[in-house]
This record gives structure tokens, sequence and C-alpha cells, in this order.
């Protein structure tokens, strides 16, 4: 049920509110500072990339295999990021801070969105910290997760300008649309669908509607998005399988619902997920929360799109992954507080709680990696540098473990490239990325996220007997 706001009740005390967001987040940077790589399957594959990068001018062994290609591309936040942090840090400590920035944003537009539509000060934007790390996260999908952290950032800063003349606040979210494009293009969706759905929100909200009125606000809206759809119409480059869409579970499976809160690596999300659905529940039947009407089309609307977004679409991959989470935390920031003094204890100690677990859970798994990485690099320095290898793997019996043997097969995109070894994984795809192969390279290169994955060992076997068609 959706309930109608009136004016907040007293605000918690500002230093009990610091104090527990700041802990929050301290428990979600923790796991990813006490690595040297953090464990996402994509992440060692980026990293190769922006290594060769950094150094395909002065290096002449991986001049011959890669050329740098630099365009108009929506996916290109974490490349000019790591680029320029990398002149002062080394790879891994820039990938950190890029990460460690997009949790910043996730929280900090979350909240600053609850404050401005609720008018108070609450403990309900700490529930974003159980959504923050989410699938899309934990796969690495980092210029996405970027980007999504704009555009909550710029939801709330759209309702926070709401009295801003008209001319200023237009061209200053022009600039923002323009930044989260070229962060990733779902980023910029995101954005259009939050301010778009906001003002149609607003007019929902009015116990009068008038068509006309609805027509002209959200046309002013459309304005700043404006630039964007004209750089993507004249600017963007067509790459492999563009036109391709691939959908599973085509009915809506709110068995997505889990992406919200799923790590890869022994994440206990049912818990989670359990405990915010029971809290949620318990307050809205008892009226102690209240979900904001203004913002109800932009949950429908991307509730719907998370259900029914593609596996694969264009040249990237697992689209259906990358929205509940984004929800999730929009829903958290509609939220409005009406609970007692208990309520409010209960909350604290069930986030906390909860954060404190995962925050163990993940350490343990990643710092496990992380050990694993280093028998990898030493493996791999005993290789003839400039030389070519092939990556197989097993067949995976589960998702984890699929996932597991990805983030040890890109782990080695990197680590061999950092010896100018050429791998055929490493991400360089036209439409995509920054980076081509060059040569006779390109014909044995992947050129999508549909041919970025390890084949299995039993192909190795195939080619080894002399029968190079039995293995396609």
């Amino acid at each position: 049920m959706i309930y109608t706001l009136s004016e907040s009740k007293t605000s918690e005390p500002i230093w009990l509110l610091c104090f527990t967001h700041l802990l929050v987040l301290v428990l979600l940077l923790f796991p990813i500072w006490s690595v040297d790589i953090v464990p996402m399957p994509d992440l060692p594959s980026h990293l190769a990339r922006i290594h060769v990068l950094a150094n395909v001018d002065s290096n002449s062994v991986l001049a011959d295999m890669y050329e740098a290609h630099w365009e108009a591309l929506p996916n290109l936040a974490l490349d000019l990021f790591i680029l320029a942090a990398a002149k002062i840090f080394s790879l891994s400590v820039a990938a950190k801070l890029f990460i460690s920035l997009g949790v910043l944003l996730w929280m900090t537009g979350t909240a600053w969105l609850h404050s401005v539509l609720s008018r108070q000060r609450s403990f309900i934007p700490l529930f974003a910290g159980l959504f923050v790390v989410n699938a899309s996260f934990s796969f690495g999908f980092l210029n996405f997760f970027f980007a999504s952290g704009i555009a909550i950032v710029g939801i709330a800063a759209w309702v926070a300008t709401s009295k801003w003349g008209p001319v200023s606040r237009l061209t200053c979210f022009a600039l923002i649309a323009i930044l989260a494009y070229f962060s990733h293009i779902m980023g910029f969706l995101i954005l259009a669908a939050g301010i778009m759905g906001f003002e149609l929100g607003r007019e929902l909200a009015e116990e009068r509607l008038c068509a006309k009125r609805i027509f002209t606000r959200l046309a002013l809206a459309s304005i700043p998005l404006i630039p964007v759809v004209a750089l993507y119409a004249l600017l963007v480059p067509r790459g492999v399988n563009a036109g391709v869409i691939q959908f599973a579970e085509f009915l809506p499976s709110f068995r997505r619902i889990k992406y919200s809160a799923d790590l890869i690596f022994k994440e206990p999300y049912k818990l989670a997920l359990g405990c915010v659905a029971a809290l949620c529940a318990l307050g809205l039947v008892t009226r102690s929360l209240a979900i904001d009407r203004r913002m109800w089309p932009i949950l429908i609307g991307l509730g719907l799109a998370a259900l029914l977004a593609p596996v694969k679409a264009m040249t990237g991959a697992g689209v259906h992954i990358r929205l509940p989470g984004v929800v999730s935390c929009l829903t958290v920031a509609s939220l409005r507080d009406y609970s007692g003094r208990t309520m409010k204890t209960v909350v604290i100690a069930v986030v906390l709680a909860l954060m404190i677990y995962r925050t163990f859970v993940t350490s343990e798994a990643w710092m496990k990696y992380d050990r694993e990485y280093s028998e990898l690099a030493r493996a791999i320095e005993m290789i003839e540098p400039a030389s070519k290898i092939f990556l197989a793997q097993p067949n995976p019996r589960s998702q984890s473990e699929k996932a597991a043997l990805m983030t040890y097969s890109h782990y080695l995109d990197l680590i061999s490239v950092q010896r100018s070894i050429f791998t055929t994984l490493v991400f360089a795809w036209p439409g995509q990325h920054p980076l081509r192969t060059r040569g006779n390279y390109r014909e044995i290169s992947s050129n999508s996220a549909y041919e970025g994955i390890p084949p299995p060992l039993e192909k190795l076997q195939v080619l080894a007997e002399g029968d190079p068609e039995g293995s396609m």
C-alpha cells in the first residue's frame, strides 16, 4: 500500500546517524582493501586492458599485439579513471579507489535521496548497505556500477534542485547525463528513468490530474537528456554482434530478486533478503513505514525492467543481473520512517549484524582467492616473456564454480599481459573498449562477451588428438 506523506517526525541525532552510516561504509570497504586484486571475475581482464593502454607505446611486443582505439564509447569510466590514477598508484590500488568511489556514490546517493524525499534524518538508508554489494558488483561490471552510482546521486540532485531556475538546472543536468552516459550507457538510462519517473510521480501525487501539465513537465524534464541522445545517434560505434539480444526466463522471474544482494563467493544473501523483507513488510503493515508516492513510477518502471531484462544485449552479457540492486536502493530511499524507538533499535541491530556477518564471510573468501592468485603469478613467471598461451578450464558444476573459474582465467589475463604474453580473452572488444587486437591476433581473440569464457579442457584434448573440427 502507498501512503501520502505528512510532515516528518523528529529526526535522529546527527552524531548517531553519522556514526552508523560511517560504520556501514567501513564494513563495505574493508573486504576491498584487505586484498591485492579484488576477486571479481571481470576485473583482472579490465586491468589487463588498461595495462596495455598504459604501456603499448613503450612496449614493442605489446604494440605488435594491440593498439589503442579511442572512441566516444558509453563505457569509459574505468579506463579513464585508472589510467589517470595509475600515474600515482599501482593498478590494483587505482582499481580499489575506483570501486570505493562507486560504493560511496551508491551509499551517499541513497541517503541523500531519502533525505530530500522525506525531509528527515533516518536510519532507513542503512539498508542500502545490504544492496550496494550486489550481483553486478560481484561479477565486476564496474563501469555499470559506477554509472549507476552517478545515476542515484543524479536522481537525488534532481529532487533537491526543484526550486532552481530552469536554465541553470537543465544545464547542470545535461552535464550529469553526459557523465553518466560516458561511464556506462545503462547509467544514463537509469538517470533518465529517474528524472522522468519522478516528474510523472509528482503529477500523479496531486489530487487533480492535468494531462497538459503532465506533458509540459515531462517535456521540460527531457531537455537535459537530448544532448546524450544526439551523441549516441551520431558517435557511438557499432560493435560485433551489436544487434544480438538473448532472453532467458522471458516470463518475469522473481528469482532475479536475489541479484540485488547476491555475492558469488559464499554470500548469505538469503538471510539478508529475508530479514529486510520481513522488516519492510512489518513496517508497511503497521504503517510505521510508507513509500513516497512520487517514486512509484520509477520503482514500477525499473522493477519491470529488472524482471524482463535480457541476459545478453549488444556486446554485453549479464544484463539481467544489473538492475535489481539499483531498484532495491531506490526503494530504500523511497521509504518514510514512522517507527518508534524500539523499531529503530531493531533496524540498526539487524543491519549492522548482517553487515558484520557479510564482511567477515566476504573477506575470508576474498583473502583465499588472493593467496591463490599469488600462486598463479609465480607459475606465470616460469613462462618466457612474449609467449602465446591458450586458456581452458574444467566444466563448472555450478554458477558459483563457473564464476570462480572465470576469476582465475581472467587473473591469468592480467599477469600474462604484464609479462607481454598474449592471451585470447583480454577485453578488447569493438564497440565496447578502447583497445583492439592487431593483425592475425584479431582472428583468434575474443570479440564479445559471448566469446569471453575459456573453453572446457575437453576441447584441448580434442585439439591434441588432431581433430580441430571436433573442438568447435
